[in-house]
């Protein structure tokens, strides 16, 4: 097994170089050893290939540079294996471009830990696809960011989910 060490400096190059067996057998301080630009490189078949444990090891850089077919393809077991702390850099971008299917099963932790800039930038298609536990999480300066026609998407249950907390962050021109 290669120490985790030896991967703080892949570069890309070397990543589109890895075949899916390669990839299949990265563990989470392997994975989470990679600069962001090597994580970036990463195309849609080598992250399929990768087990859920060894997106545990993810940090918030490395999350924030997913991007493309990459970010498309990861599963939502893969999703929900990284850490809720390395959300702090993901997107509204990123977060777009996921697929419904993943949207369905997203950890409530995990959308708890993203920037409020991600929750002004959901669109009613995304809030539809999520489900009501998933919005138990929300705080209230992320329920500040939602744009009025986001707020209108949300069902009962997602609202029902939301911490009470979490309504404080709604303003007078959101309601």
């Amino acid at each position: 097994e290669i120490p985790a060490y030896a991967f703080t400096k892949f570069e890309p190059s070397q990543v589109k170089d890895l075949d899916a067996k390669q990839v299949r057998v990265f563990n989470a301080q392997q994975f989470g050893a990679l600069p962001p630009g090597a994580v970036a490189s990463f195309d849609s078949n080598q992250i399929k290939e990768g087990k859920p444990v060894a997106f545990s090891g993810l940090s918030a850089l490395q999350v924030g540079a997913l991007e493309g077919g990459a970010l498309k393809a990861i599963t939502s077991k893969q999703w929900n294996a990284v850490p809720a702390g390395a959300f702090g850099e993901f997107g509204a971008r990123q977060f777009r471009a996921l697929p419904s299917k993943t949207l369905r099963n997203f950890k409530p932790a995990n959308l708890g830990a993203m920037p409020a800039s991600v929750f002004g930038g959901l669109q009613a298609r995304q809030i539809d696809a999520m489900s009501g536990k998933a919005f138990s999480n929300v705080g209230s300066v992320q329920v500040a960011a939602f744009k009025p026609a986001a707020l209108k998407a949300i069902r009962g249950q997602q609202l029902k989910a939301m911490p009470t907390t979490a309504m404080q962050g709604m303003k007078p021109k959101q309601i």
